[in-house]
């Protein structure tokens, strides 16, 4: 497993290297732009970690995928899918105008902010 992780980190550092941390977003605008890491926790395994694994990175929209994994293994699919759908939306992640608009008025989906 880590040497699967080191070779993807090493082949796509180039690719990672074109894009730049959201300057809008004021803990991301303090970010290095270089900065590439990966970990996978594997229960058999442990930790595997690539990359600039010593650089602290933020969470920020991936803390989603976290807690909405968390809330499924806790309360199970039919009681969080009784909270927020899970229709796709057009609009924008930030955007709160279909929870004001629609009722019920709960998220269409979990990964909104």
């Amino acid at each position: 497993m880590q040497e699967i992780l080191d070779r993807i980190v090493n082949e796509c550092r180039d690719a990672w290297k074109k894009g730049c941390p959201a300057r809008y977003i004021p803990e991301l605008a303090k970010a290095r732009a270089d900065a590439v890491g990966a970990a996978v926790f594997d229960l058999s395994s442990g930790l595997i970690s690539a990359g600039d694994t010593d650089y602290l990175f933020t969470m920020q929209s991936v803390s989603k995928v976290v807690s909405l994994s968390l809330a499924l293994s806790v309360c199970g699919e039919e009681k969080v899918f009784s909270h927020v759908g899970m229709d796709p939306l057009a609009d924008a992640f930030n955007s709160i105008i279909r929870l004001e608009m629609d009722a019920p008025h709960r998220p269409h989906n979990p990964l909104i902010n």
